[in-house]
């Protein structure tokens, strides 16, 4: 079985650490996240006590408790509390949806380059799934193979490491703050509803001011590193700058919640220094190929100084599939919306220009999805900072490119929305 993050993203709790939470002087605490073109990196921090062969783990699910082994580039970490979680699937023979248990087990990591202080590492979930209901009940199939290939490596770093932190300085912009309360128990992805920020650091240099809703958030720069805010709950939320790219201005950031000091939950998101003023100069700086890929998918908007389009998907995972949907697009300097329509739903995607570095151009997204016949407004994609890469000039095609087919069209219902970025 391959590992996909964001699948099993809440199976891997077990191996990472909470920041700060154990003294030891054995204790090395790694983070893990995928670095890939998208908006938020699969995070999860792990503390490994070499002295207790023992791990404290936090990941998108929460923190958990667990010991390990360890042979050669390999250790096997094994759960306290196996990891439990139910679901539902169609199944063929009997006809049925079959409600089918997964027990996880055990998390296996073997590292792929570097050192344990830095490189990269693949990651499967070991365990099994019970069928409970319908002609297999009582069937129980074994998950994960250790030998298996990951989808994508994880990037590790020890958290000494990691890129200094970035001071508060006055009037700076920041963009990538959650003042949004987070939510455990979540759908896998749970990211597309959890909306993200442009805060500014206010004159005291102790506070930001989140653009969307003007509240203040007393902010703190610990001496490790993390910077700490307290929402208007009284939650603290404190975030770690574990990766950054001076070429493209990604920023990779963990974030979760505190309570005495213990992290509840982390998770990867992507951050970006704004630049003052930054805007699409003019409609030709907007009509290009707008570029996003990972280790899933690529998706390109090509976008015609006519004000029409195309957006172009080419899935790998689960499976190959290629989708062309015509758009049509509005612009202004300060944002552009791409639409595109189904026989019942309009999907409004509008880009809030943040930065650009080189040919890498940062925007705050977000998408409503319309539906047709009722006029209902849903908000498909919470506002999240991601980047394109600008390809060049799109130049329309000299065929007609074929429309939408009823395949197509039937992958891309409302239901299946919230698997795409």
């Amino acid at each position: 079985m391959r590992f996909h993050p964001r699948l099993v993203r809440p199976m891997l709790a077990a191996a990472l650490l909470a920041g700060g939470l154990v003294a030891h002087a054995k204790v090395t605490r790694t983070a893990y996240f995928i670095d890939e073109q998208t908006f938020a990196g699969y995070g999860m921090l792990v503390a490994w006590d070499d002295s207790r062969w023992r791990a404290n783990l936090t990941d998108a699910s929460g923190n958990h408790d667990g010991s390990y082994s360890q042979s050669g580039l390999r250790r096997v970490f094994t759960y306290d509390t196996p990891q439990v979680s139910e679901r539902t699937d169609w199944d063929d023979d009997c006809a049925d949806l079959l409600q089918i248990r997964r027990q996880i087990t055990q998390a296996v990591e073997t590292r792929l380059s570097g050192t344990p202080r830095k490189g990269s590492s693949n990651w499967v979930s070991l365990g099994t799934d019970t069928v409970l209901n319908g002609c297999k009940a009582g069937q129980v199939t074994s998950v994960g193979d250790p030998d298996e290939p990951g989808i994508s490596p994880w990037t590790h770093v020890n958290l000494g490491a990691t890129p200094p932190p970035r001071p508060l300085v006055a009037g700076e912009g920041w963009a990538g703050l959650i003042e949004a309360p987070r939510d455990l128990v979540g759908e896998p992805d749970h990211a597309h509803h959890i909306a993200q920020d442009v805060a500014k650091v206010d004159a005291t240099g102790t506070a930001f001011v989140m653009g969307t809703t003007g509240s203040v958030l007393p902010a703190t720069l610990g001496g490790d590193g993390w910077l700490t805010t307290t929402l208007p709950s009284g939650t603290q939320r404190a975030y770690k700058r574990v990766a950054m790219d001076t070429r493209s201005g990604a920023e990779t950031w963990l974030a979760g919640d505190r309570v005495q000091g213990r992290l509840l939950w982390v998770d990867a998101w992507r951050m970006v220094k704004p630049q003052p003023g930054a805007n699409f100069a003019n409609l030709r700086a907007a009509a290009r190929v707008w570029r996003k890929a990972d280790f899933t998918y690529s998706r390109e908007y090509h976008l015609y100084r006519d004000l029409t389009g195309w957006l172009v998907d080419d899935n790998v995972l689960p499976e190959p599939v290629h989708s062309e949907w015509p758009v049509t697009w509005r612009y202004a300097p300060e944002a552009l919306h791409i639409d595109r329509t189904n026989v019942s739903f309009l999907r409004d995607r509008l880009w809030v220009p943040l930065a650009r570095y080189g040919a890498q151009q940062w925007v705050m997204e977000s998408e409503l999805q319309i539906d047709v016949p009722t006029g209902g407004v849903t908000q498909l994609i919470a506002p999240r900072v991601a980047w394109y890469t600008d390809m060049g000039r799109a130049v329309p095609p000299t065929t007609r490119r074929p429309s939408a087919t009823p395949e197509t069209a039937r992958r891309e219902t409302p239901a299946a929305a919230g698997l795409r970025r």
